[in-house]
């Protein structure tokens, strides 16, 4: 008898969680997003790449965010595009419930700077 007690109430919970998961996701999805926040995880110790160069991406690309809901932006397409740019090595575009979009940059290390006879130059990274 305790046994089926136990299992009921295991039961209740979890139907619960399930349950609480499910209503914040949908409430998030129709949310608007009201915010985005770039952050460049290495930018301390690399200067390559800055908070505003990720926004211009996405502007030259017209990806609209702004005032769209969070469930209708399309998070890797997002990602590609920014990945589109040699300095970032790794892009991560996520949504909060808030109505917050969060991207996550990480950047190449350059080994070695390469300049050709002709002016232009490019880095080389150990990857």
């Amino acid at each position: 008898m305790k046994t089926i007690k136990k299992l009921a109430v295991w039961l209740t919970v979890l139907m619960y969680i399930v349950l609480a998961l499910g209503f914040a996701a949908n409430r998030s999805e129709g949310r608007l997003c009201n915010r985005l926040v770039v952050s460049v995880t290495d930018s301390t110790d690399l200067r390559f790449l800055k908070a505003q160069d990720i926004i211009k991406i996405l502007n030259r690309y017209e990806i609209e965010y702004l005032g769209v809901p969070l469930g209708e932006i399309n998070l890797d397409t997002m990602e590609k595009v920014i990945c589109t740019n040699q300095i970032v090595k790794h892009c991560k575009a996520y949504a909060g419930i808030n109505g917050t979009l969060r991207i996550e940059v990480s950047q190449r290390a350059p080994f070695v700077r390469v300049m050709e006879k002709n002016g232009r130059g490019y880095y080389l990274d150990r990857e």
